[in-house]
């Protein structure tokens, strides 16, 4: 029989600040490694479509809408692991833990801090853990009070341009405090870019940047994505439409 591939399964939900900088980074390294990734969003739902509307006016858990009533999930873990040799780590109290148990998986980590996550992922993919640690902000700001990290994944997952290095990295919230930036400098970290963060915003974060690349002057989501679009039209090879709930759904198995 042959031997099933690696998937890296990162679990999380709207109750961890670290998910939209720490899945991209993740989805990163597994790739570098020749592994599978995937995630499950714990969101609120209330029943709505993806795709429906501006997702700044809608109110909890709409934008989350399952695609299919009674979505069988944990169903879908024991396909998974028919087909995948699954390594699982995240949100202690996430709702599929149990599911992944008893499809036999392997526990990484049970933690929402990054420094703890990356340590277990990067151990078990036999990759160094970069020196270099991009900086996003998952909470709305600027003056539309936008989401803005979704859309910055590229510069994380392929190196975009935007960074001015293709180097590998991993990524941190805004609001980490001065003990998570400890101990992800005890895994390595040297050096934390700021990318697209609001000049308030990215003061609070500690021990401050050198220099600071600004949030895009957007007050909508249309005008943000389409700015992103036109910086990224020399290098990008497609698009992706999507909310930044879908937006944050990085999959690469």
């Amino acid at each position: 029989m042959a031997r099933r591939a690696p998937l890296l399964v990162y679990l999380t939900g709207p109750g961890d600040p670290h998910r939209l900088a720490v899945a991209p980074a993740l989805a990163a390294a597994a790739e570098r490694a020749g592994w599978g990734f995937d995630l499950y969003h714990a969101e609120l739902r209330r029943g709505r479509h993806f795709g429906g509307g501006d997702p700044a006016a809608a109110r909890p858990g709409v934008p989350s809408g399952g695609l299919v009533a009674g979505g069988r999930h944990a169903d879908r873990v024991l396909w998974l692991a028919g087909y995948w040799d699954l390594f699982v780590l995240g949100a202690p109290r996430h709702p599929l833990w149990p599911a992944f148990e008893a499809a036999g998986a392997t526990v990484l980590a049970r933690s929402t801090q990054p420094a703890a996550l990356y340590d277990a992922a990067f151990d078990t993919l036999d990759e160094p853990v970069p020196s270099t640690v991009v900086v996003l902000d998952g909470e709305p700001g600027g003056a539309g009070g936008l989401i803005v990290a979704p859309y910055l994944y590229p510069a994380i997952l392929g190196g975009a341009p935007s960074l001015l290095d293709p180097s590998p990295c991993i990524a941190l919230e805004v609001t980490s405090d001065e003990a998570t930036r400890v101990a992800l400098e005890r895994l390595g970290a040297r050096r934390f870019l700021p990318l697209g963060l609001d000049t308030e915003r990215a003061k609070g974060f500690p021990r401050g940047f050198d220099t600071v690349d600004p949030l895009p002057t957007a007050t909508t989501y249309t005008e943000l994505t389409a700015d992103l679009a036109e910086r990224a039209a020399g290098w990008a090879q497609g698009v992706l439409l999507g909310d930044p709930a879908l937006g944050a759904w990085v999959s690469t198995p």
